[in-house]
C-alpha cells in the first residue's frame, strides 16, 4: 500500500490538469455534457425526468443560448435550432426519426434513463454553485466536483499495481502518471458526466477485489460498491466476471459463500431502480426509450462497422472523445498504440515466466476487469450503429493502468526507455489538453458575412417538393474566399428543414462545407409561404474547382415523410 503522502503526492498530480480543464474547456463539451447537466438540473427542480418526453430545464437552456452549442452535435446536422419546442412527429420511419433527432433531440432531457446515484449526489454542488452564479455557475461547480472526483483514480491506480506488484514502486507512480494525464481523465471526466463515478467506483470495486482475504463483511463492501456502479452507469457491469473471479479464489478464503453476499448486496442497491423502471417505463433497461431519441440509424452487422468502431473505441479511450477533438491526438495515438503493444508483451512475459514479484493472482483479476470494461465499450454500439466510445471503458481504467505500467517495466529494461515512453505519452497529452485550454479561452472567431468585392451572377436553381432553390450569384471577398449567393422560397404549406450548411463539390468530390459563422444564419425551418436570401461562406477551395456543384442533404418535408438531397451546378468564380 501507500503512505498517506504518496496518495496526496498522486491524488494532486491529477487534480491539475483535470482543474484546469474543468474550467478551461468550452461549454458544453460535446461528450453530452448539456443533457447530464440537464438531469441534474431536473433533480434540483424536484422532477425525475423521462429522456422522449421531458423538455430541458430553463438553466439549461439559458446556457445553450449565452454558448451557441446546442448538445452533442452530430455530423453537423444542425448548427443552430430554431427557438421553440417542438414535439416528436409521430408515424416516423426509422430514418427520419434518426434526423429529426440529431435536429431536435437537444431540446430532450435525454440521458435520464441513467442511473440516478451520480446525479443525486452532484446536486449539493450544483445548488451551491446555482446559489453563487445561476445556471453558468451550477454548471462549474458540479465539473470541480468531477475533477475532485477524477483525481482520486491516479493514487488508486498506483495501489492497484502495488497489489500486483508488491514494492515495486517506480512502475507504480508510472501507472499514477499514466492516469493522471489521460485526456480522457481530464478532459472527459472533468465535464458534467456521469462517467467520471463509474470510473472511480469501478477503481474501488477492482482495488478490493485484489486485496486481502474474503470474509463477509468484505463481500459486503465489494457489493455495495459494485451496486453503487451499477447504479451510476450500466456499463460498470464489464467488470463482474473479474469480481466474480476474485470472490471464487479460494486460497484467499473465497468462493460461492461470498460470491452469493456480494451478489445479493449489488441487486439490493438497483433492485429500486429496476422497480422505478418497470413502474414509469414498463421495462427493466428503458431501450424502448433509448431507440426513441438515438441520433443514429439502427445496428447492423456489417464488418466494416464493427472494425471502425472497435478503432474509435481504442483511439478515444487514450486520446479522449470526441474523435481526435484534442490538437495532437493522432500522435498521441501512435504512442498509446506502441505502449499498449510494450504492455502486452511484458505482461506475457510476466505470465509465462512468472516474473519476480508479479502476482499472477492479480494479474488474471486485472486482465479480466480490463478485458471485461473493453468488450462492454465495444460491443456499445448493439441498439444503433454509433462508433463506440472508449470511455465507457472506464470502469476498469485503473486496472487496465496499472497493467500498462507494469508490462511496460517489464519489457524495458532501461529505466530512461521506461520514463522517456511514459514522459513522452504525458508531453504529448498535456500539450494537447493545454491547447484545448487555450483554445477555450481564445475569443471568439469573426461571424457576420464578409464583404464581396467580385460577384458573377449564375442563375441556377432547382426544387426539392414545394422548396424552391436559386443560386443567384458566386461571390469572392477580399481574402479570396468563395461564398454563394442563395434564395429558398417554400411554396408549400408546411415547413421544410434542411441542415443549415450546403457543400461544394467538384463533381462528385467534396471540397467545402459552408461556415454557419460566416453564412447570412439561414432557420433551420423554411417557412411555408416565405423567401429567404443570404450568402453560403465556403472559404479557400484547395485548387481549381472545374464543375462546381453546391449540395444540400437531408432536405425534409410534409413532417418528415419526404427526404432527400438537392444538387445544383453552378459557375465557377
Amino acid at each position: 500500500m501507500i503512505t498517506r503522502r504518496q496518495f496526496a503526492i498522486a491524488y494532486a498530480m491529477a487534480l491539475v490538469p483535470a482543474l484546469a480543464v474543468a474550467i478551461g474547456q468550452p461549454v458544453w463539451s460535446r461528450v453530452d455534457e448539456a443533457a447530464h447537466y440537464d438531469v441534474i438540473a431536473q433533480y434540483a427542480a424536484g422532477v425525475y425526468p423521462r429522456d422522449a418526453s421531458t423538455t430541458i430545464r430553463p438553466e439549461t437552456l439559458e446556457i445553450m443560448q449565452r454558448s451557441g452549442v446546442y448538445g452533442f452535435v452530430v455530423d453537423n446536422e444542425y448548427v443552430k435550432p430554431d427557438p421553440g419546442l417542438q414535439p416528436v412527429p409521430s408515424g416516423l420511419t426509422p430514418d427520419a426519426q434518426v434526423l429529426w433527432i440529431r435536429r431536435h433531440g437537444w431540446q430532450y432531457s435525454y440521458e435520464a434513463f441513467q442511473p440516478p446515484l451520480y446525479y443525486a449526489l452532484a446536486l449539493p454542488a450544483w445548488f451551491a454553485g446555482h446559489a453563487i452564479g445561476g445556471a453558468l455557475g451550477s454548471l462549474y461547480a458540479v465539473r470541480i466536483f468531477d475533477a475532485l472526483l477524477a483525481a482520486l483514480l491516479a493514487p488508486l491506480a498506483m495501489m492497484i499495481l502495488l497489489a500486483l506488484w508488491p514494492g515495486h514502486q517506480s512502475a507504480a507512480w508510472a501507472a499514477a502518471a499514466l492516469t493522471a494525464v489521460l485526456p480522457g481523465v481530464a478532459l472527459n471526466l472533468s465535464s458534467v458526466t456521469n462517467d467520471v463515478l463509474v470510473t472511480v467506483l469501478g477503481a474501488l470495486c477492482i482495488l478490493v477485489a485484489v486485496t486481502g482475504k474474503w470474509s463477509w463483511r468484505r463481500a459486503v463492501l465489494l457489493g455495495a460498491l459494485f451496486g453503487a456502479a451499477l447504479l451510476t452507469k450500466t456499463s460498470a457491469v464489464g467488470i463482474a466476471p473479474a469480481l466474480g473471479i476474485a470472490l471464487l479464489q479460494t486460497r484467499r478464503d473465497g468462493g460461492v459463500r461470498p460470491l452469493l453476499i456480494a451478489g445479493a448486496v449489488a441487486a439490493a442497491c438497483v433492485l429500486s431502480w429496476l422497480a422505478s423502471n418497470v413502474a414509469i417505463y414498463g421495462e427493466l433497461i428503458t431501450t424502448r426509450e433509448q431507440l426513441a431519441m438515438a441520433a443514429f440509424p439502427p445496428r447492423t452487422i456489417d464488418p466494416g462497422f464493427w472494425s471502425v468502431s472497435t478503432l474509435h473505441a481504442f483511439v478515444t479511450f487514450w486520446t479522449g472523445d470526441p474523435f481526435l477533438s484534442m490538437p495532437g491526438a493522432v500522435a498521441l495515438a501512435i504512442v498509446a498504440a506502441f505502449i499498449c503493444a510494450l504492455a502486452v508483451a511484458g505482461l506475457w512475459r510476466a505470465w509465462r515466466h512468472h516474473r519476480r514479484g508479479v502476482s499472477l493472482r492479480v494479474l488474471g483479476i486485472l486482465a479480466a476487469a480490463g478485458a471485461g470494461a473493453a468488450l462492454a465499450s465495444v460491443t456499445s454500439p448493439v441498439l444503433a450503429a454509433f462508433n463506440a466510445p472508449g470511455r465507457l471503458a472506464y470502469a476498469g481504467l485503473a486496472a487496465t493502468m496499472a497493467l500498462v505500467a507494469a508490462g511496460l517495466w517489464v519489457e524495458l529494461p532501461s529505466p530512461r526507455l521506461r520514463w522517456g515512453t511514459v514522459g513522452t505519452f504525458a508531453g504529448l497529452s498535456l500539450g494537447g489538453l493545454a491547447l484545448t485550454v487555450y483554445s477555450g479561452a481564445l475569443p471568439p472567431p469573426a461571424t457576420g458575412v464578409p464583404a464581396v468585392v467580385r460577384q458573377v451572377s449564375s442563375g441556377q436553381a432547382g426544387t426539392f417538393q414545394d422548396l424552391d432553390v436559386s443560386l443567384v450569384a458566386c461571390g469572392v471577398d477580399a481574402a479570396g474566399d468563395r461564398l454563394v449567393l442563395v434564395r429558398f422560397y417554400n411554396a408549400g404549406t408546411e415547413p421544410v428543414e434542411w441542415t443549415q450548411t450546403g457543400e461544394l463539390r467538384d463533381g462528385a468530390v467534396h471540397v467545402a462545407t459552408s461556415d454557419f459563422n460566416r453564412s447570412t444564419p439561414f432557420p433551420l425551418a423554411f417557412a411555408p409561404g416565405h423567401s429567404y436570401d443570404g450568402w453560403l461562406f465556403f472559404g479557400r477551395p484547395k485548387g481549381d474547382v472545374v464543375a462546381p456543384v453546391v449540395y444540400f442533404r437531408n432536405l425534409a418535408a410534409d413532417g418528415y415523410t419526404t427526404i432527400g438531397d438537392l444538387a445544383i451546378p453552378t459557375r465557377p468564380c
